[in-house]
């Protein structure tokens, strides 16, 4: 399995536009004193990262996540919004993990990601975060949705899996 690196400047532009569309998935996987947040899949790009303990470290991974997924302009409107762990700070939107997990997916709902899904695994979490446009597309069709659905869980279990072999169980 090849790990990829922290996401490139040159990718982000892309990948926001990929997550404003639909869906994304964020692997957080623990570690002994770190918490990586990959991209799409278990060995995707690091889009986020927390070190340390003491404070909720899957929080702190999954906000400079959505930090790094989300334009400033959407995250700013949330700042003056009193939403939980997402302040102005020196002219910056600034995105404050460490107020728990349970913070970050009311951020993620509150720009518009109508379904957050939490999936434990044995190595951490997988957050899946889907917007309503997406949400309804997927619904359109009966035949369509139990195909999508069927897909969608083959890869999450998948993943699933794949998290298991990474942590070495």
């Amino acid at each position: 399995m090849i790990k990829r690196g922290k996401v490139k400047p040159a990718d982000i532009a892309d990948i926001q536009r990929s997550v404003q569309r639909g869906e994304f998935r964020v692997h957080l996987q623990n570690s002994n004193m770190r918490t990586v947040a990959r991209l799409w899949h278990a060995d995707g790009y690091i889009v986020g990262q927390a070190g340390g303990c003491g404070y909720d470290r899957q929080g702190s991974a999954l906000g400079e996540a959505i930090a790094t997924l989300i334009p400033g302009d959407r995250l700013a409107d949330l700042a003056f919004g009193n939403v939980a762990g997402v302040r102005m700070h020196g002219g910056v939107v600034c995105i404050d993990g460490g107020v728990g997990m349970s913070a970050m997916i009311t951020v993620l709902r509150a720009l518009g990601f109508a379904l957050v899904d939490r999936h434990e695994t044995d190595s951490g979490c997988i957050v899946v975060a889907r917007t309503a446009v997406f949400v309804a597309e997927l619904m359109a069709s009966d035949a369509q949705n139990d195909e999508r659905e069927r897909a969608y869980r083959i890869a999450l279990e998948r993943d699933i899996a794949i998290e298991r072999d990474w942590a070495g169980l």
